[in-house]
């Protein structure tokens, strides 16, 4: 929490250009962030929430000994005005460079001085005082011969007792001359449910049987399969009837919250692994005897096991791919081209084919017409189970309403490539 400075030619009659102190946080914290305020050129305040508890944590640089008893006077008041705002029920913590000493006793400041200080206190005003330290966990300021504490970390009275520890550490300097000052404070935070919004997604893993029938056999009667004039009216009409039609079929999800899963390593060993300790699992939850106990151990051991050779085998092929960087435009487009096909045509091996730029002036200008076999043998070709796009609408949609949606299909293609225009999902 101090400012950055730069000692090169200081006059230490004006330090204009080392003021403006800042504040950093962890980013795990920064969606945690409610409020930011400055106080003029030497204060700064930012508010948190952390579960049900609310931490306000100001920074400050103080004038130095040098600049008049009107600016000093500006900067007390400044802060009193800045701590005043805190609520009583709210943490508040203060630190930075408050140019002033404590000393090494706490006569006549029982209240608000450990008793471990260092040096002769002036007027000037911590947490730094309530731990008995060796001398350089203690000095924060050293020039010279000249060693002094004025960097401190500054509590309510009432959250003495959540200080664990507060030191300086010696061999790290944040600014130039300043030593920085760590305090551990420990809290119990309530964690609050997490309020966002729940998505509902469609039951798409319901598209099998005669369910599956049921959605073709509707979505044949109340689809929009007329081909019409704008790319973008023609594709919107036909998602938003098959979403609606699938959610009606198949029913949607509560919204419930989804852990984020790394599966990109797994194979077909992790697989079978896994759904072997599923089936263990079940049988141990109807019948928990000793056998079915072992067995669940058994397998989840084999899964860990599985899990652990997959990941590792994956890196080490991902590293290995990586082993040198690519430069030319040429390797660039075939690395990829190269996952590309892989993420949308898997481990298929099909034709390779290749466009015909076989033009002459009689048809240099002319688009040759997307084929209707072309699009089946695509939607052959994909492998399915594959994460949906921002469309929400899986490629078994396609491959479900069969000869139909082929035709849709290349009728939309042809007039994308007629526009010159993608719609915008």
């Amino acid at each position: 929490m101090k400012p950055i400075r730069n000692s090169l030619g200081r006059n230490p009659l004006s330090d204009t250009l080392h003021r403006n102190p800042g504040i950093l946080i962890d980013k795990s914290l920064k969606d945690g962030v409610v409020d930011v305020r400055r106080q003029g050129d030497r204060i700064i305040l930012v508010r948190l929430v952390i579960g049900d508890l609310v931490l306000n944590v100001i920074s400050a640089y103080a004038p130095q000994v040098g600049l008049s008893e009107s600016s000093k006077s500006q900067f007390w008041e400044d802060l009193d005005s800045m701590v005043s705002t805190v609520p009583i029920s709210e943490k508040l913590f203060i630190g930075g460079d408050l140019n002033g000493h404590m000393g090494a006793t706490n006569v006549g400041y029982e209240r608000v001085h450990g008793g471990f200080g260092y040096g002769s206190r002036n007027e000037g005003g911590g947490s730094n005082t309530l731990f008995r330290k060796r001398e350089s966990h203690l000095v924060t300021f050293h020039s010279g011969q000249y060693s002094s504490q004025i960097d401190f970390i500054l509590a309510r009275r009432e959250d003495r007792r959540a200080c664990l520890d507060c030191k300086v550490i010696p061999g790290e300097c944040v600014v130039p001359q300043h030593k920085l000052v760590v305090a551990d404070f420990r809290f119990r935070v309530r964690a609050h449910r997490d309020k966002r919004a729940k998505i509902a997604r469609t039951k798409w893993w319901k598209l099998r049987g005669e369910e599956a029938q049921t959605f073709k056999e509707r979505m044949l009667g109340e689809g929009p399969w007329e081909e019409g004039a704008d790319v973008e009216d023609m594709w919107l009409k036909m998602a938003t009837c098959v979403r609606k039609v699938a959610s009606e079929v198949f029913g949607v999800s509560r919204g419930g919250k989804q852990e984020v899963k790394e599966t990109w390593w797994w194979n077909d060993e992790v697989q079978r692994a896994i759904k072997e300790k599923k089936e263990c699992f079940k049988r141990l939850h109807l019948d928990k005897s000793a056998t079915n106990i072992e067995g669940y151990r058994l397998a989840k051991r084999s899964a860990k096991r599985a899990v652990s050779v997959a990941k590792g085998q994956s890196f080490d092929n991902l590293y290995q791919r990586l082993d040198r960087l690519l430069v030319k435009d040429e390797e660039i487009k075939d690395r990829w081209r190269e996952y590309f096909d892989k993420l949308f045509n898997g481990e298929n091996e099909g034709p390779t084919f290749e466009l015909d730029d076989s033009f002459d002036d009689t048809n240099r200008c002319f688009v040759r017409r997307i084929q209707e076999a072309k699009i089946g043998e695509a939607l052959k070709r994909m492998k399915g189970g594959k994460a949906m796009g921002p469309d929400s609408i899986p490629i078994e949609v396609w491959r479900c309403l069969g000869e139909r949606a082929v035709v849709w299909l290349t009728k939309l293609f042809n007039l994308i490539f007629r526009s010159n225009k993608m719609p915008e999902e």
